[in-house]
């Protein structure tokens, strides 16, 4: 399982890619055996897009505990892909989400208010 920590900068956001192979063979851009996502963290969203799922051994795998660090402001609810979360906890500009099972090869969205 994964777990993602986001630190957010002057701006208050945040963008980075997760990548993941096998490890071990060294043409998986060539034969697509691999996985490409794209996270960012834009006015207090957070969404993971695939751009490519090419890694079958993440089908099983989840995410299971964000951190976000450098938040400015209370937090007061989170919303998981349309969904009212309640396993957080916010603490001195971070927000801990634990307990999460977000798919790591499927696209997301957390929003804190």
């Amino acid at each position: 399982d994964f777990e993602l920590l986001v630190a957010l900068d002057d701006g208050n956001s945040a963008q980075g890619t997760l990548f993941f192979d096998d490890g071990d063979s060294i043409d998986t851009l060539e034969t697509g055996e691999y996985f490409h996502g794209k996270l960012g963290l834009f006015d207090n969203t957070m969404e993971m897009m695939v751009k490519h799922d090419g890694a079958p051994a993440l089908e099983f795998l989840s995410i299971t505990r964000i951190i976000i660090l450098g938040i400015k402001e209370n937090v007061e609810s989170v919303i998981v892909n349309g969904y009212p979360y309640t396993d957080w906890e916010y603490s001195n500009g971070g927000l801990f989400i634990v307990n999460l099972k977000l798919a790591v090869n499927d696209n997301f969205e957390l929003i804190f208010l």
